[in-house]
């Protein structure tokens, strides 16, 4: 029988401890979708080409069905547009792979190439055959699956559906908004974060400035996109992914998540289900998830490491001015990026702590929280 408690107080230690020795920290789930994107980047080495993460495109070949494409588990259908761009972004990965024998480091036989991109393409049309364009409420898919199509078109492949017309007209009107130069300046935007949506549309070399730490907006995706289509190598953004790689607790071998470092998302959700030795089932990730709305106490959790959990919390808060991002540890680099609602989860755990504790989280953070949220 598990101990709901000492699982908790466990889980809430493994937190502060990597929050004490400020070590990047992230527990989402593996996204093949991205995983397949870091797979297609390829680095000059001594005036040839290699592919720099072959353990990332193995990773997307083990994760191809039996059916051909790549999905979520369940069959709901929130997940259609998932699975279409997912399998979109594996198929463009193998297709590449399969396309240019002048990059080294790909091992595996083209005949096996040649099965998979066969299945994958029968798998893509019936889909894309069944979607209803129309009742999509996926975050940009009216940019990112015309893109994937593109780029598709681009290697070879034509893909023609019931749904193509109504789908360019939804994204001729999204792009008609579109102004390159909100990248190239300085303005806060979220759409660092899916950088790959605007190949063909923007210049990946007058972007490099967005870079923090590495990363764009902490996206292994949208930074593969930018070294793949940057002229210049960037070793910032090599090392970013290859940290994600090594680093990124929830994922298996070459698999990467779709943000990273996520310890201010974490914390507040507290939801490092994904992570051996904390690994449990639906149900009981659901008790894990909100430990001080479930009713545990700070002492139940251990004060000491709540109180330190807060002050990373409640310093994040202060430093961006009442709105944060994924991580803590990146905020006071340059072309920081927010959330607001990352932002109202911290409030409200930072408020559970307060009513819960006499601790070090004093009534002047009420009174930070509050005019925050007001």
């Amino acid at each position: 029988m598990i101990n709901i408690q000492a699982e908790s107080a466990e889980l809430v230690g493994f937190l502060a401890d990597k929050c004490s020795r400020n070590e990047p920290l992230g527990s989402m789930s593996e996204s093949v979708y991205d995983t397949a994107w870091v797979s297609m980047v390829h680095k000059p080495i001594e005036s040839e080409q290699w592919w720099l993460f072959p353990q990332s495109f193995q990773y997307v070949l083990d994760q191809q069905s039996s059916e051909g494409g790549w999905e979520r588990s369940n069959n709901a259908a929130t997940d259609d547009v998932h699975g279409i761009l997912s399998t979109m972004a594996c198929l463009l990965s193998i297709i590449r792979h399969r396309n240019k024998p002048e990059i080294h480091g790909c091992q595996v036989a083209n005949s096996d190439l040649d099965a998979r991109i066969q299945r994958a393409v029968t798998w893509l049309k019936l889909k894309l055959d069944s979607w209803d364009v129309n009742t999509s409420e996926h975050v940009a898919f009216e940019i990112l699956i015309p893109t994937h199509v593109a780029l598709l078109h681009a290697e070879g492949l034509e893909l023609h559906f019931q749904g193509s017309n109504e789908l360019q007209q939804i994204n001729a009107i999204k792009m008609d908004k579109f102004d390159a130069r909100v990248l190239y300046g300085s303005t806060q935007t979220t759409l660092i974060h899916s950088l790959e949506a605007f190949i063909g549309r923007i210049d990946f070399d007058r972007i490099s400035h967005r870079l923090v730490k590495g990363s764009m907006m902490y996206s292994p995706s949208s930074t593969a996109a930018y070294l793949i289509y940057a002229s210049v190598w960037d070793e910032r953004a090599e090392e970013y992914l290859k940290m994600v790689l090594d680093k990124a607790e929830a994922c298996g071998k070459g698999a990467v998540p779709s943000a990273y470092p996520s310890d201010i998302f974490d914390i507040s959700w507290v939801n490092l289900c994904n992570i051996p030795p904390f690994a449990r089932t639906n149900e009981e990730s659901q008790v894990l998830s909100t430990l001080l709305g479930a009713g545990f106490t700070p002492e139940d959790l251990g004060k000491s490491q709540i109180e330190l959990l807060g002050d990373h919390l409640s310093q994040a808060l202060s430093s961006g001015g009442g709105v944060v991002g994924f991580s803590m540890f990146w905020m006071n680099a340059p072309s920081c990026y927010y959330s607001n609602i990352v932002s109202q989860q911290v409030m409200l755990c930072l408020m559970q702590m307060i009513l819960q504790s006499q601790s070090r989280l004093s009534i002047c953070l009420v009174g930070q929280l509050l005019h925050s949220i007001l």
